[in-house]
């Protein structure tokens, strides 16, 4: 207790330096979804919906072939920091990384026909003469998530905030002019993608080398002695990770193989990775945390890891709740915006939102069990609901539709939330405690009345006043949840005032 209460303020300033910086990042991903929706007005829902499958299929890739490295280095090189064991754990994701993401590319090329039987809306893509710019992007994608991990673990996170957040958005901004004007439709997209994963690849080298000898880098790479820890952590965890990112693009796949215009799958998933993208809130705070989880985890000081789980679900809780809030009040004014001619059901950008928000809310315990390296609990719910959701989507979306993926897709996000909190309670005796969201959840539930009165009763009949009616409740909501203390669960426990 005495050494978890020493280090408790330092533990603070960090954390708080790393949510600030990782909260740029964030900003940057929404630059990237605002994009996304410029490309849907400028080049048609048919191409913004080809972009869409093809990015939700890349980042399934990824997930395979780079996320159980970066997310081993992240852990293991936090706990090596200045060893030789750090810079063994970094070649060894760069080698095995390296090689599953050429396996995956090459397989992409050549079994370019193989894959359209996944559906209509796959074989499309697929068919296009671009789909190789698409994979072969996940190479150097591999070496820059695995390099910026390294740099995250030696406690500078603005590295990945930066360039992992904003590289992408910079890169679609430059891209969408020029394939304007070329008419290169979503070929040219994908040819700027692979160019934007080269330049971070050699940004993520470039800020590694500031951590790590050059020349140990070299010897390393020339002799490689693979870690059988990361080996150990990285396996189960590529595949969790394969399976959580497939559920979360599960209803775009799902309507894309049923068959559904590209123009609807297009507007589907506009509002989607809009929506989505409240999950990312809790990604910056997860992401601040992990470095520090890890020298808690091996000094097996429980105390503060219990204290900074409660501590990170009241900040991302008070950062949600307010977004919530804000997109409820305006999920049909988003969706009429991605898409004017749109006269269909308008409900299930409110369906979508529950998925996002309960994994907001309580899925930091599910990085907790990956920071403790109980990953191989992520991987079974994973896969279990995987296979399940799958089962379950292509039984609804036939019948509902836009509906029913909906439907599909923000039930196995709660479910994996549900099972993550229970897991890691019986397993590590760790909670969220009630006060952590007690604020935000009493916030939530007035909020969401008040909204649902005034739309019932059409307070608010134009876009303009429901843009004011979000705004204050967004910013009323982030008031009472700061003047609450929410955002101070833990305050006492780390000796820090707010």
């Amino acid at each position: 207790m005495t050494a978890t209460a020493a280090i408790a303020p330092a533990t603070e300033r960090i954390l708080r330096r790393n949510v600030a910086v990782g909260t740029l990042g964030l900003a940057a991903r929404g630059a990237h979804v605002i994009l996304l929706l410029a490309v849907g007005r400028a080049l048609g829902e048919a191409v913004l919906g080809q972009l869409l499958v093809g990015l939700a299929l890349f980042e399934v890739a990824a997930a395979i072939a780079a996320t159980g490295f970066t997310d081993g280095t992240l852990v293991l090189v936090s706990r090596r920091a200045g060893t030789d064991g750090a810079t063994r754990v970094v070649v060894t994701g760069l080698l095995l990384g390296g090689a599953a993401a050429l396996v995956i590319a090459l397989g992409a090329t050549v079994g370019a026909r193989a894959l359209a039987h996944l559906g209509p809306g796959v074989a499309s893509l697929t068919a296009l003469p671009a789909w190789r710019w698409l994979a072969w992007s996940l190479v150097p994608a591999v070496i820059a998530r695995v390099t910026l991990a390294a740099i995250t673990a030696h406690l500078r996170p603005e590295w990945e905030a930066i360039a992992g957040g904003a590289g992408p958005a910079l890169g679609l901004s430059l891209a969408l002019p020029a394939v304007l004007v070329t008419r290169a439709g979503v070929g040219g997209l994908f040819m700027a993608m692979f160019v934007v994963q080269v330049l971070l690849a050699a940004v993520g080298v470039r800020g590694l080398l500031r951590h790590t000898s050059g020349g140990a880098l070299l010897r390393a790479l020339a002799r490689p002695q693979l870690d059988r820890e990361l080996l150990a952590f990285a396996a189960p965890q590529a595949v969790n990770m394969a399976a959580s990112t497939y559920l979360g693009r599960l209803d775009l796949l799902v309507l894309a193989a049923c068959g559904l215009p590209a123009a609807t799958v297009g507007a589907y998933g506009a509002v989607a990775a809009t929506i989505i993208e409240l999950r990312q809130v809790r990604g910056v705070v997860s992401g601040a945390m992990a470095p520090l989880i890890a020298r808690h985890h091996q000094a097996g000081q429980r105390v503060a890891i219990g204290q900074t789980l409660s501590r990170g679900a009241g900040w991302v809780a008070s950062l949600i709740v307010p977004l919530a809030l804000a997109l409820f009040v305006l999920h049909a004014d988003l969706l009429h915006l991605v898409t004017p001619g749109y006269h269909g059901a308008t409900a299930f950008p409110v369906i979508l939102l529950l998925g996002p928000l309960v994994n907001g809310l309580g899925g930091l315990s599910g990085n907790f069990l990956i920071f403790l390296q109980r990953n191989r609990y992520n991987l079974g719910n994973s896969l279990f609901v995987a296979v399940a959701n799958t089962a379950l989507a292509f039984l609804l979306v036939p019948r509902l539709g836009l509906v029913g993926a909906a439907l599909a897709g923000a039930l196995g996000m709660a479910i994996v939330t549900v099972l993550e909190n229970v897991e890691l309670f019986l397993i590590e005796g760790l909670h969220i405690e009630r006060q952590a969201l007690a604020p935000a959840l009493a916030t939530l539930a007035g909020g969401s009345v008040l909204a649902a009165v005034a739309d019932r009763l059409e307070v608010f009949p134009t876009t303009g006043a429901r843009i004011l009616l979000a705004a204050a409740l967004g910013l009323g909501a982030a008031a009472l949840l700061r003047a609450g203390g929410a955002t101070r669960v833990g305050q006492e426990a780390v000796g820090t005032s707010p």
